[in-house]
């Protein structure tokens, strides 16, 4: 079952559109990462669906009911979405202790005050703050904030949970915690959840599936492994990985692809995809490189031991650039490769990849052909 539709959603705030034809489902109990830069409109996205942002046009669904259809009279108001939402400040009243900070919807639903005390308790210990509930929180730690933030978002069985930038406060090994115990908590009660975030290990670790966005267009929604693997454009080819992607612009040439001196093998049943393109671009991950005696020539300016791995970065060898990691000038390659002794900084090498391994972007759509 569909529990969240958005369709051709629009925001424009005077002459600047935010959001532009979004749209997306998500099924029950689907966790999606909205991944972006920032001022790509994924917090944009997560405010109009919670309904604190007016869309210009579009439809917004949740459950069986749509919220939002561009008619203002049918509009469904913030409040009655029964949308639960996490913030990146956490928003948590400081003069309430943690169990009148996660009661507050209760309250104002009017629920018994027997019901309220079984959930709220329910509910801090799943989150492990069953012993925290007399606690104001500025006795508790950032994790246990957040915690208590999501506590408050899921006490009232929302169908739908908006995590925005949750995590963004903490320092990076409560980061790491607190997601664990966001993903098990999520794992366990199989609700619905948005999770807005720039931080793509985040993304991917989290989300079922990954809505990449950028200028307000969703440019690709996938699972985590299909996004690395296949990149529907050069902006998700470069965005997802880290390092990234190499992107390499090459000469069309008989047989392939030429990067500096050495002619990458692409078929004519990919190059017949951009019939009047003379140049393309090719991507290839760091790892996917190998050290061999012939393949892509690498003048090496860096070089990052890492035990058993090494990073090799330079420029490629008939480029016509001299590799030069200090003014930025020449176009930098990674290579991860495996080796306890590694090239040394000025040698000249050669990186062997298979072809199965090298992505194929037009350069007049961006899109990837192969």
């Amino acid at each position: 079952m569909i529990e969240l539709s958005v369709e051709n959603l629009h925001l424009t705030y005077g002459d600047n559109p935010v959001l532009k034809g979004v749209s997306m489902e998500l099924k029950r109990g689907e966790v999606v990462s909205l991944l972006g830069p920032s001022g790509s409109g994924k917090t944009t996205l997560l405010r109009a669906v919670a309904g604190l942002e007016k869309p210009t046009s579009g439809i917004i669904t949740i459950g069986k009911t749509r919220v939002y259809d561009g008619n203002p009279r049918s509009e469904i108001p913030a409040e009655a979405r029964n949308l639960g939402l996490v913030f990146q400040s956490y928003a948590l009243w400081p003069h309430k202790t943690v169990f009148e900070n996660v009661a507050y919807p209760l309250k104002l639903r009017k629920v018994a005050a027997a019901e309220i005390k079984q959930r709220v308790q329910t509910v801090l210990e799943q989150l492990g703050l069953g012993h925290l509930g007399n606690r104001h929180p500025h006795q508790l730690s950032g994790g246990q904030q957040q915690r208590v933030a999501i506590g408050r978002a899921l006490v009232y069985n929302p169908p739908v949970i908006l995590l925005d930038e949750p995590l963004s406060n903490l320092d990076a090994k409560l980061r790491v915690q607190t997601r664990t115990q966001i993903a098990a908590l999520q794992q366990r009660l199989g609700v619905t959840t948005v999770y807005v975030t720039h931080d793509q290990v985040e993304a991917m670790t989290m989300g079922d599936r990954v809505a990449v966005m950028k200028d307000g267009v969703l440019q690709q929604v996938d699972s985590p492994l299909a996004l690395y693997d296949t990149p529907k454009n050069l902006f998700v080819a470069g965005f997802i990985g880290s390092p990234a992607m190499n992107l390499m612009e090459g000469d069309v040439v008989d047989g392939g692809v030429k990067l500096g001196d050495y002619i990458i093998p692409v078929s004519r049943d990919v190059l017949v995809k951009a019939p009047n393109e003379t140049k393309l671009t090719l991507g290839i991950r760091p790892e996917s490189f190998t050290l061999a005696n012939e393949g892509i020539g690498l003048d090496v300016a860096v070089v990052e031991e890492l035990g058993a791995d090494a990073y090799l970065y330079g420029s490629l060898v008939g480029s016509g650039e001299q590799a030069s990691i200090e003014n930025g000038e020449a176009h930098q390659v990674v290579a991860r490769i495996s080796s306890r002794r590694p090239p040394q900084r000025g040698e000249q090498v050669r990186l062997g990849v298979n072809p199965a391994a090298v992505h194929v972007f037009s350069q007049e759509t961006t899109e990837r052909i192969s």
